[in-house]
């Protein structure tokens, strides 16, 4: 019976890994230089303003 218990408490606590997933905080003063790196770098890289809006809404999201 003590086997059938460890094996209950093993499944609940990875069900409970798989419900809380990891949360990455990223301060708003990394998202403002990572944005003005990307608009230093507009010379290079010849964005248009799609292009260039979806990278700043990734900056934005945490993505990138």
């Amino acid at each position: 019976m003590a086997y059938h218990d460890n094996q209950y408490y093993t499944t609940k606590k990875n069900e409970e890994k798989l419900e809380n997933p990891r949360v990455q905080v990223i301060s708003p003063q990394k998202k403002l230089y990572d944005i003005q790196q990307l608009i230093n770098s507009l010379p290079d890289k010849h964005l248009t303003t799609v292009r260039l809006s979806e990278a700043i809404q990734r900056i934005l999201n945490g993505e990138e």
